[in-house]
């Protein structure tokens, strides 16, 4: 037989293992103790990660969109685009100034023009394919011509390139490239360039689901990455600093935290990356961007409409790409904008939501926690993203450095917003398990006699120097109820983890040491039984 009581508060009925009401969520014990339970336990402070790693996504979109052509991954000339992307990339990490011009589709323009040298990239299956797809025909001639009226160089896969400089000598010989001015074959090594990647790796970089893919997407999403982890260590690193006398920390220890902060901040922001690179080359991928591109055009069509939204979205795309565009083409940057930071920011909300659900699986959270944490990370996203936009146009005018700042900002206001409606609806577990803690507390404390506020200070600061009840206890905490979520069992568990401490308190008692009065007592014991026996003796005469 299952049996109830009522919540002495609310009234409301109760299995017979809870203690904390479902409907007010005051402790029953304590209520009837007279303690007050409105008084809620200090929270958890806020977790900064979670905005971090939006931001980090919402950048990690734009550089997706201003240095990739994953779109065109998935033609033909996959292999071709694909290794002008990444031969692109490395010059980035090596200081080079490079401005991918190949996305305008200038008849015979270059790809790509790295500090001041135009550069054409054609990645074929053999040297004399990669090379004669330069000239109009088998005997036609050069077809790509810089800015000074000379030939643009020529990139070729790595394994390539001896091959190609023959070939090219071969062209030359044949009159080929007079009209860029060259007729010596011995130029042929300044105009055929190495490619850093051969035609195979070119084509794995295409594709998803192999180490040369994988390898590029961890190298490009490195340099987001390690922006993430030093703007999540500055704001560890200040925010520690700032409550430095209340943690109790010290100067070292506040480092090191938050370097582990950063760090944990890069790592779920390059595993997102990876995830988004990887998934945009599947065909599920690419249907799930159609989709979204679809989605985002009918929003970005409706707000041009208006004079207004036409200015709103020309200094975001101004402030995306670092450059002016208007029109068709301002509208065409932010559709693809938001396309890739929605589906950057679903890959995150589900990598950052595996714990929630692996802990509610275990039983280490309750359903309405698990699906208040799922909301609050969901309006983080949509405020990190909102702060961007408007962080963007705000300093579109200035290179759009308010960006990241307006990710930052717009992420807290709408974390701290979503908690606040949260915390209306359904209360923190850690909340609860916090009151189950107080009750423990009041049970030792009542075993062990604790007889001054002194002790009770002491029990609580051996507490609080150990951290003793940390996050982490609360989780197991919760736990330990089980499927049924029995509130007896988890004030027992935290009864068994704060034991020790009252024990300690306890010994600080001053001790009666009777050993050395032995004679005293034994003396005393043997009047007292003379006395007794005397006045028995007494009575006996009397009667």
């Amino acid at each position: 037989m299952s049996y109830i009581h009522y919540c002495p508060s609310c009234g409301t009925e109760m299995k017979a293992h809870k203690l904390i009401c479902p409907k007010c969520g005051k402790c029953c014990e304590l209520f009837e103790m007279g303690i007050d339970t409105e008084e809620k336990p200090q929270k958890p402070k806020t977790d900064h990660k979670t905005i971090v790693t939006q931001t980090g996504a919402i950048l990690d979109a734009a550089q997706i969109e201003r240095n990739l052509q994953w779109t065109k991954y998935r033609t033909r000339s996959a292999q071709g685009f694909a290794a002008e992307d990444a031969n692109a990339f490395n010059e980035r990490l090596r200081g080079m100034k490079v401005e991918q011009v190949g996305r305008s589709n200038t008849l015979n323009g270059a790809d790509r023009i790295t500090n001041g040298q135009w550069i054409q990239t054609k990645y074929y299956q053999t040297a004399k394919g990669s090379v004669d797809a330069a000239f109009e025909g088998a005997g036609g001639n050069y077809k790509y011509v810089d800015n000074n009226g000379g030939p643009q160089i020529l990139e070729v896969p790595k394994d390539q390139y001896e091959d190609a400089i023959r070939r090219l000598e071969e062209r030359i010989e044949h009159g080929d490239m007079k009209n860029v001015g060259i007729d010596d074959p011995q130029k042929a090594k300044d105009i055929i360039k190495k490619g850093d990647y051969t035609y195979k790796q070119a084509k794995n970089i295409a594709k998803a689901g192999n180490i040369d893919s994988l390898l590029f997407d961890i190298k490009t999403g490195s340099v987001i990455a390690l922006g993430t982890m030093g703007i999540s260590f500055t704001i560890n690193l200040g925010i520690t600093l700032i409550f430095n006398k209340k943690n109790g920390l010290s100067f070292s220890d506040a480092v090191k935290m938050s370097l582990l902060a950063g760090l944990q901040s890069g790592c779920i922001t390059l595993g997102s990356h990876v995830a988004y690179m990887q998934l945009i080359r599947t065909s599920v991928g690419r249907k799930f961007a159609a989709l979204t591109t679809k989605g985002a055009k009918y929003a970005v069509d409706n707000i041009w409409k208006t004079d207004f939204g036409k200015k709103v979205i020309t200094k975001l795309a101004k402030s995306l790409i670092k450059k002016n565009v208007t029109g068709a083409a301002a509208k065409n940057v932010l559709i693809k904008n938001i396309r890739t930071d929605v589906i950057t920011q679903t890959i995150l909300f589900v990598i950052t939501s595996i714990p929630d659900t692996v802990s509610l699986i275990k039983g280490k959270v309750s359903n309405q926690q698990y699906i208040k944490n799922l909301c609050v990370g969901g309006a983080t996203a949509t405020g990190a993203t909102i702060g961007m936009w408007l962080g963007g146009i705000a300093t579109s005018n200035q290179g759009g450095w308010g960006i990241p700042i307006g990710g930052l900002v717009g992420g807290f206001v709408f974390e701290q917003g979503a908690q606040w409606v949260g915390n209306q609806l359904h209360e923190d577990d850690a909340i609860k398990m916090s009151r189950l803690v107080l009750l423990a507390k009041i049970r030792l404390s009542n075993e062990y006699l604790l007889q001054s506020q002194e002790e009770f200070d002491y029990v609580d600061a051996n507490l609080v120097h150990y951290k003793v009840i940390d996050p982490e206890f609360l989780v197991a905490m919760y736990a330990v109820g089980g499927p049924e979520g029995d509130d007896f069992k988890r004030v027992d568990y935290a009864c068994a983890r704060m034991e020790y401490y009252f024990e300690k308190a306890i010994r600080k008692r001053k001790t009666v040491i009777v050993s050395k009065a032995e004679g005293l007592i034994d003396s005393c014991i043997t009047e007292l039984s003379e006395e007794i026996e005397q006045m028995s003796l007494d009575e006996n005469d009397l009667d």
